[in-house]
């Protein structure tokens, strides 16, 4: 019995977890469904050419893990399911150019179960969930890896849309590789409740006629509620629906116990002016149908309505400008309300010249378990949680921002982000601007009317020195002499007018840091490390944003690439055992805003034959506390990191050698607040084998002799042949009340 237990314990998720088991909130966190909302393939373009789609899943634990992969078209049917077989810490990506217009499912070996587990994973089958005959099932030459011409033929008929071939894809945990698809009863009997998955996707458009960028997002990660159980357990979700509910036999509704997803979204736009901006969206539904309310808010707040009825399928990508949506009028920007009137996500895909791209994932106004409520058009109150969701907050954070402040604009790289206000009150809205030593340069506030969206292109307000917005007849330029120091500041690290020779940032070419968007009760600009801020403070969870970095030198980058900021919700008074803004006001959390995590996943690709590179953009909470003297942000220039661990593609793991005079705390890394700290830099362990991809474990934990949590953020920014970015956020294996495990990554012992 003893044994067994071990075992069982092996078995379970090696990260630390939730507490909050009852939580709606869809996050980026490891999961036991994946949904990639929408694919494209090019039907008929040479192969060269064609236009993909990409997806990676990856297996954030040391126990093996089976990945039951579906294609579906665009109305919602099941035409294929493969598995995927992960050893512990793989990770695989499929190109859907590769199964649906060559039929290869993987390259080389396939997804059997036939790779080696690396040194720190579990033997492949060390997981007790597995059903018997999941060895025989998942062997090399039972897994498929090409698809029969016939039936590859039917995949490309039914997928057809045109000139392409559209659909969307689940991937879900399971305990055998099977071939059913979910709409055969007996898929079910193998599904499992392990939260143990993360995943991205990328759309990639070669044709430089038709597209020359790439844009893609995290997927839709669906977390299982309650976790754990053997296969095919019939234990009902507490949830009072479930993502597969409408597809599950009669007599087994809810024991999927996969988390709703919301019905109602606030997604971004911008369409026409000099730039030719356009923007699809992709909607994805659960069943086909017209949409419900429509309303465009323009970037003055002023709403279009139109109740639409034009059919969508299951899944779509949709122009902003077409009929199905309101006209627009004569601003370029601004946000578009849908109510989708039952479950669904929503992803924002912008480009530009043909070259520029981004996809965003829409944020949705409550959760799948908030019920409906009439107009006004607004938010939902959502759960009282510590998962960190993209849901309209009371703090925004952009967790890294850039902008050339001496090259000419037309080759300048620039850091855009826009602020919304989602309720039909005006609000107000402090943006502070930080060094990467989290010193607060600047601090302005900006009133918005009710649907109110504010863009601001960092790289104009530090050159021309205009504030966005009215806030009480305030000034609107920014004194020269300021303008100067925060250039300054943000550049060399040296901010002259409050701090002399002190340096409060590291120096660099562009002007570098991070920004915060708070609402607040009044327009006093007090910046959020001043005491006296804490009354300003307000608690309504109304604001959404998003960033794009535009890189538009062709001799450094040619591309653009963006997400969702990070959206930080004011919980219940009290409910929260520490916050994002605890440092400043002594531990008590009256700002009561969640706080971050400090592990992550975070996905790279580094090398081959397109010249494939990855940054992270890494964002740690500070140590300083308010009003702190400028001496002591140096101390913010520097700091241990807890572990960094490396996996290549067949699950390697590489680590630094830890010092010896120490024992147990790994060399000390220079880390600011904020920086982009590319994966082949010295900061991370080196990939030594001779693969380009996998994944990263970090763990910001500051090392001390006694560990201490520590708030933090990472995106993963892809870009590769001066054309194609991407960027997303990195999988939190935990929230910012998760406690701290105790052994570091690898087999529990």
């Amino acid at each position: 019995m003893k044994r067994l237990l071990i075992v069982l314990a092996l078995a379970l998720p090696l990260f630390a977890q939730t507490e909050n088991d009852t939580s709606c909130e869809i996050a980026v966190m490891p999961a036991a469904t994946l949904l990639v909302p929408y694919f494209e393939v090019d039907a008929t373009e040479r192969l060269i050419n064609a236009r993909t789609t990409v997806f990676t899943v990856t297996n954030v634990t040391n126990t093996p893990q089976i990945a039951s992969v579906t294609i579906w078209t665009s109305s919602g049917r099941p035409l294929l399911t493969f598995p995927i077989f992960l050893t512990g810490y793989d990770v695989q990506a499929i190109n859907l150019l590769d199964v649906l217009r060559r039929g290869i499912i993987a390259p080389d070996f396939g997804t059997s179960n036939a790779t080696t587990p690396g040194s720190r994973s579990l033997a492949n089958s060390a997981n007790p969930r597995f059903l018997p005959s999941a060895a025989a099932n998942c062997a090399r030459g039972v897994v498929p890896v090409n698809l029969p011409p016939a039936l590859l033929a039917e995949l490309q008929t039914a997928l057809r849309d045109g000139r392409h071939l559209t659909g969307y894809v689940t991937i879900d945990v399971s305990a055998t590789c099977t071939a059913r698809t979910p709409a055969e009863e007996g898929y079910w009997d193998g599904l499992l409740y392990d939260n143990v998955l993360i995943g991205d996707w990328q759309i990639i458009s070669p044709n430089p006629p038709a597209g020359n960028y790439a844009g893609g997002s995290a997927a839709v990660h669906l977390r299982a509620i309650p976790e754990g159980g053997p296969a095919g357990a019939a234990t009902v979700s507490s949830l009072p629906l479930t993502f597969y509910d409408r597809l599950l036999p009669e007599g087994r509704r809810g024991t999927d116990r996969r988390q709703p997803l919301p019905s109602s979204f606030a997604a971004r736009f911008t369409e026409g002016g000099a730039a030719s901006f356009d923007t699809e969206l992709i909607v994805w539904r659960e069943e086909a149908g017209p949409l419900g309310d429509v309303v465009r808010f323009d970037e003055e707040g002023d709403a279009t309505e139109q109740l639409s009825t034009v059919s969508l399928p299951v899944a779509a990508s949709v122009h902003t400008a077409s009929e199905l949506f309101p006209p627009r009028g004569n601003e370029v920007g601004g946000w578009m309300y849908l109510d989708l009137g039952r479950q669904g996500w929503v992803v924002t895909r912008m480009s530009a010249e043909g070259r520029y791209a981004t996809g965003i994932d829409a944020t949705p106004l409550g959760n799948g378990c908030a019920p409906r409520e009439p107009a006004p058009i607004g938010p939902v109150r959502a759960d009282d949680s510590c998962d960190v969701a993209q849901l309209p907050a009371a703090t925004l954070l952009l967790p890294f921002f850039e902008a050339d402040v001496t090259a000419p604009p037309t080759v300048a790289p620039t850091t855009l982000f826009t602020v919304i206000n989602t309720s039909n009150e005006s609000r107000i809205a402090r943006v502070t601007l930080w060094t990467d030593r989290a010193y607060p340069v600047l601090t302005f506030d900006m009133l918005l009317s009710g649907y109110d969206a504010e863009p601001i292109n960092l790289r104009e307000l530090l050159t021309g020195g205009r504030l966005p917005g009215e806030c009480d007849g305030l000034p609107r330029t920014i004194p020269a002499s300021l303008l100067n120091d925060v250039r300054s500041a943000l550049t060399t690290g040296r901010f002259a007018g409050a701090c002399g020779s002190e340096s409060i940032g590291n120096a660099h070419a562009y002007a570098i840091g991070y920004a915060t968007i708070d609402v607040v009760g009044n327009c006093s600009g007090r910046s959020p490390n001043e005491l006296e801020a804490l009354a300003d403070l307000r608690f309504d969870n109304v604001l959404t944003g998003d960033w794009q970095h535009v890189q538009p030198n062709p001799a450094l980058g040619n591309y653009a690439a963006g997400n969702a900021m990070v959206h930080i919700r004011a919980n219940a008074e009290g409910a929260l055992p520490r916050t994002f803004y605890s440092r400043f006001y002594g531990g008590t959390g009256r700002d009561r805003r969640q706080p971050l995590p400090s592990s992550f996943a975070a996905r790279y690709i580094q090398g081959g034959t397109s010249g494939f590179l990855t940054d992270f953009l890494v964002w740690h909470e500070p140590t300083t506390p308010a009003r702190g003297a400028c001496a002591s942000y140096a101390e913010n220039g520097r700091t241990r990191v807890g572990e960094l661990v490396r996996f290549d593609e067949r699950e390697n793991p590489t680590v630094h050698i830890p010092q010896t005079h120490f024992p147990g705390v790994p060399r000390e890394y220079t880390l600011p607040v904020t920086g982009r700290i590319a994966s082949q830099a010295d900061f991370f362990p080196p990939l030594q084998s001779g693969d380009v991809a996998g994944w990263m474990y970090l763990d910001l934990s500051v090392q001390t002799r006694e560990k201490t949590a520590n708030q933090g953020w990472v995106i993963s920014s892809m870009f590769a042949e001066g054309r194609y970015a991407a960027a997303f956020d990195a999988a939190a294996l935990g929230n910012g009340c998760s406690a701290i495990p105790e052994t570091t990554i690898g087999p529990l012992r």
